[in-house]
């Protein structure tokens, strides 16, 4: 695989189909090689799925480098192990082995394990998949890994061309309003001369921030969060806030992750 990929996974569901196509887009887009990876544990269906994938992947669009790779081993180790090399990894809402499938708010424990213990950002395309109306939307707290999530919005918003809604939100605004706009008018206000193209809407919300967030996913084309980074327990790598976003978000969830030395992240890894 080429260092800078963009790296999907695909088990021929139509939840990973869906996947694949954003996935070759945001390829398009960032004018990045596409890399589509199948986890192989006993079917010996996978080289079949791998070439299904590729040619989804093409048809939507035909110029964007794509190789593919069948790899020994379950899903999630599988992804997990390949996201140290690559620029984004991508994986669909459920496939054919959640349990959550049956749930259809629900995101499969593949995809919750990947976006949990990934080493690159990773983004979760569930909901309204194809969504390309709308603006980006990015939550923010002031925390090192909202402002790593604000700077990937920005990338984001600037190569749709879309409008990025920067949202902060807290359940107890009373006597915080004018501290919490100003943090937020900071934050933007440093980075406009690096994205001069990019119209700004900002919002300081009452509410839970979860809450919020997915409310504002269903007129959105994607919504960027941060994590918490490998630093923490094992159990809080996530966040609450990209947990639930993951679950009910009506459009896909980027979870942006600053990079870090790759060691056992798994849980009960030294």
């Amino acid at each position: 695989m080429a260092g800078g990929a963009i790296v999907v996974g695909a088990d021929g569901s139509e939840p990973s189909l869906t996947a694949v196509r954003w996935a070759a887009r945001e390829a398009a887009r960032r004018g990045a090689p596409l890399h589509i990876v199948v986890a192989e544990e006993a079917t010996g269906a996978a080289k079949l799925i791998a070439d299904d994938a590729v040619a989804v992947a093409q048809a939507v669009e035909p110029e964007v480098a794509t190789s593919d790779a069948t790899v020994f081993g379950t899903p999630a180790e599988v992804l997990i192990a390949v996201s140290g090399d690559a620029a984004l990894l991508v994986v669909g809402g459920r496939g054919y082995s959640s349990f959550a499938a049956a749930v259809p708010a629900l995101v499969g424990a593949t995809s919750q394990h990947v976006a949990t213990y990934a080493h690159s950002p990773v983004a979760v395309v569930r909901g309204r998949g194809d969504a390309a109306g709308g603006p980006v939307v990015a939550g923010v707290d002031g925390s090192a890994a909202a402002e790593c999530a604000l700077d990937l919005a920005y990338e984001q918003a600037l190569a749709r061309r879309s409008n990025l809604c920067v949202v902060g939100a807290y359940e107890h605004l009373d006597g915080i309003d004018t501290r919490a706009r100003a943090v937020l008018a900071a934050s933007v206000a440093m980075r406009g001369h690096r994205y001069p193209g990019v119209a700004i809407e900002q919002v300081v919300a009452r509410g839970n921030a979860a809450e919020v967030l997915v409310g504002m996913s269903r007129s959105a084309q994607l919504v960027v969060v941060g994590t918490r980074g490998h630093g923490g327990f094992p159990g809080l790598l996530l966040g609450s806030v990209g947990l639930r976003l993951i679950h009910h978000a009506d459009c896909p969830v980027l979870l942006a992750r600053t990079r870090e030395p790759m060691r056992g992240t798994e849980p009960g890894a030294p």
